[in-house]
């Protein structure tokens, strides 16, 4: 197109450039599939945006100059990562403001609170993590210490008085069936939060063994009828069956109920 000999062509930054005329990639193409020209656009591109013409000719440009290299922009300075890393950072729902008042809103939901605790009654299959065992508690106290009741399916008080922050993976080991899987089950998650469960009588079964980086192994996973509730958040991902136990209880329930 630009009727210039090979050796006088040279590429930089999508153009081809030879003879004082220019040809983009664009035109090259020609409205054609990428596919059918690929091995000569290929060629231009190669050599770091700079192709001469016998690197065209042998279709191996080579490898890209760094000194080629371009960068755009620049990357923001990340001065939230020394908060992170020491867990002082404020996320969005360590903010408060007057008026604030989401364990009221729970609380004065009777509707949902009333259904809920039914079907826990009921036998059906529940799974409860983090702020649903908060919700699934007996009572919940704000950061005033104002306590509110909750559904009441684990006899115990979640308090976000004075909160302390919980972070960190675990290894989850099943040590009962429940409803996302058999004793003997293993999975992975992390906890990440920063309420207080008070104590929990030993009569409510743990179903779970629980390890963490630093903690020593200890007890977990509320069972309460076919209720299931825990701090860590299970990783479906570690043992995707832990899906398929679920969907499968909740459907032998559904046809028990039938």
């Amino acid at each position: 197109q630009l009727g210039v000999a090979a050796g006088q062509l040279s590429v930089r930054d999508g153009v081809v450039t030879g003879g004082g005329k220019i040809v983009k990639y664009g035109d090259l193409l020609g409205g054609k599939m990428f596919a059918t020209v690929g091995a000569t656009v290929n060629a231009f591109a190669g050599n770091g945006g700079v192709t001469t013409a016998s690197a065209l000719a042998a279709g191996a440009p080579g490898t890209r100059d760094p000194s080629t290299y371009k960068i755009v922009g620049t990357s923001p300075p990340r001065v939230d990562i020394p908060a992170k890393v020491t867990g002082t950072y404020t996320y969005v729902h360590n903010v408060r403001i007057p008026g604030m008042l989401h364990a009221r809103a729970l609380a004065d939901n009777v509707g949902v609170v009333k259904a809920i605790a039914e079907r826990a009654r009921a036998g059906t299959p529940i799974y409860a993590e983090c702020g649903g065992l908060m919700y699934l508690a007996a009572r919940l106290e704000d950061a005033d210490g104002v306590p509110y009741p909750m559904v009441g399916v684990l006899p115990a008080a979640v308090s976000m008085r004075s909160p302390r922050l919980t972070l960190g993976y675990s290894e989850v080991r099943f040590v009962a069936d429940t409803p996302l899987g058999a004793a003997g089950t293993t999975a992975r998650g992390h906890e990440f939060h920063c309420s207080t469960l008070g104590e929990v009588s030993p009569q409510v079964k743990r179903a779970y063994r629980v390890r963490g980086r630093g903690r020593d192994e200890h007890a977990e996973g509320f069972l309460i009828g076919r209720t299931l509730l825990s701090y860590v958040h299970l990783h479906f991902g570690s043992n995707p069956a832990l899906a398929v136990n679920f969907v499968a209880a909740c459907a032998a329930a559904s046809e028990r109920t039938c």
